[in-house]
């Protein structure tokens, strides 16, 4: 499937994974991918930044712990325990890539783009961890999907 990315998605991709070893995550998930296709193309949507994205993430981990009893104060700075390899991808991270496809097919795309990506993120379920920080960025999924297919149809 890589071969049909274009190079903006796998820019998407990797900086995914560079959000990954930033985060000290383990694994790509889709909120990584979400990450990595704004970065990776910020023009293919408005009022939605990867740093929103980021605090939105950071809120929702720290909302997290703090429900188990967990108190954060003062985070240290994240540290990569990634050298080099394969970093492996959690399930919603392949269902969004496969949604990726499904939808570059159903537009009629020979390639898969880092907006096929970002339509991708917007099919999962409401529990999965890109839909949970597009909405705590005030971002409804079903919204940003409609924004996103109008600005691919414009830019066509």
């Amino acid at each position: 499937m890589f071969e049909r990315f274009t190079k903006e998605a796998r820019a998407a991709v990797v900086l995914a994974q560079g959000e990954v070893a930033m985060r000290n995550d383990t694994r790509v998930g889709s909120e990584h991918l979400l990450l990595g296709a704004l970065i990776a193309a910020p023009d293919v949507v408005s009022g939605l930044a990867a740093d929103d994205v980021r605090a939105a993430l950071d809120r929702l981990e720290r909302d997290a712990l703090e429900s188990v009893g967990v108190v954060i104060d003062d985070q240290p700075p994240r540290r990569s325990r990634w050298k080099k390899g394969h970093i492996p991808f959690t399930g919603g991270a392949k269902k969004c890539l496969e949604q990726a496809l499904r939808e570059a097919i159903l537009l009629g795309d020979r390639q898969i783009g880092a907006e096929h990506i970002l339509l991708g993120t917007t099919t999962l379920e409401p529990t999965d961890r890109a839909q949970r920080a597009l909405r705590a960025c005030g971002v409804e999924p079903a919204a940003f999907r409609t924004e996103l297919l109008a600005r691919m149809r414009r830019s066509a």
